[in-house]
């Protein structure tokens, strides 16, 4: 017979392990670029009862075997602020694939994370209007499922998981059709807000390199060399909103500045 507890207990450990690497990951990111692609993060395991549900709905039986056939038996949802923000994760997720062991309890095992399938959502999202990248992963012949989406996503996919609860799985055609054009509004305030974050981070980038870039012309002035800044500075009026022509224009003035200066200053 089948003991619930027994049988999920390991699938628990490993997703508390799976997100504490996220979490880790999380905080190297925000200490070396100073911004955390992840904003939340979720896990949890189907209930018996659900459990139960969906493998009568395949004809499957209560037992183990036919438990390891639920990819979605245990989960977890990364949720991220920006689209932009997700390949950074599936990129993090894919580094765990790397064979790595460690000693439990006498035994040696296996920490490798192993992607199964993926299924993206995003670029082709489901005709409901859903929209999330799913990661099928496995450990140790444990197989879970890792979604990921931004905000916007998973607020919209929780009202259709509490619509769906409502009305037993059979939604209003109506609201079914409000549902699919707030995806679409969803989806539109993604893409605007990852116009809004390429501004930033461009005028983040573009205000560094003005900075070391007045800061050469100072030093050039300051060193009887003001003929090379007043030469700078018009080359400037004709580079100001060309970010690379900006980085190779700082290089140069850079460059300029007499040996020493530059660390003294």
């Amino acid at each position: 017979m089948l003991i619930w507890n027994h049988h999920v207990k390991p699938y628990e450990e490993l997703l508390l392990d799976v997100r504490s690497r996220f979490e880790k990951a999380n905080s190297i990111f925000l200490r070396q670029i100073g911004y955390a692609p992840i904003e939340t993060i979720k896990h949890r395991i189907k209930s018996e009862e659900s459990a139960r549900r969906k493998l009568s709905k395949k004809g499957l039986g209560f037992d183990e075997k036919s438990l390891k056939q639920l990819s979605d038996l245990a989960g977890m949802r990364v949720i991220c602020k920006f689209t932009e923000d997700i390949p950074e994760v599936l990129g993090l997720i894919k580094s765990w694939s790397k064979p790595k062991f460690s000693a439990v309890g006498g035994a040696i095992v296996s920490d490798q994370i192993d992607i199964v399938e993926e299924q993206d959502f995003i670029r082709e999202p489901k005709p409901s209007g859903y929209r999330s990248y799913h990661v099928i992963c496995q450990r140790n012949g444990l197989v879970f499922e890792v979604q990921v989406r931004t905000i916007a996503m998973d607020f919209w996919a929780s009202t259709e998981h509490m619509l769906k609860y409502k009305y037993k799985g059979d939604i209003p055609k109506d609201v079914r059709e409000k549902l699919k054009s707030i995806a679409d509004i969803a989806g539109t305030l993604d893409m605007a807000m990852d116009d809004i974050r390429q501004d930033v981070n461009l005028g983040t980038a573009k205000s560094r390199l003005l900075d070391q870039f007045y800061k050469a012309l100072d030093i050039l002035e300051n060193s009887g060399l003001a003929f090379k800044a007043e030469n700078y500075k018009e080359q400037l009026k004709r580079v100001h909103n060309d970010l690379e022509a900006l980085k190779s224009l700082a290089i140069q003035a850079k460059e300029d500045v007499p040996p020493g200066y530059w660390r003294t200053s």
